[in-house]
């Protein structure tokens, strides 16, 4: 049974500036976009900002 992960890494240059942030699951990509975003899609990001938040 595979866990379900999250791995956000800043790089420099542009993608930093950017703010987004990039939601990988089981080593690929799920998702992408501004944390505002992520949490309104209803995704694995927001699953695990939840759980953050009641911990």
């Amino acid at each position: 049974m595979t866990r379900p992960g999250m791995s956000a890494r800043r790089g420099g240059g542009q993608y930093a500036q950017s703010g987004l942030e990039v939601v990988m699951d089981a080593g690929k990509i799920v998702e992408i976009g501004t944390p505002a975003e992520l949490i309104a899609n209803g995704g694995l990001y927001a699953r695990l900002a939840s759980l953050q938040l009641m911990a």
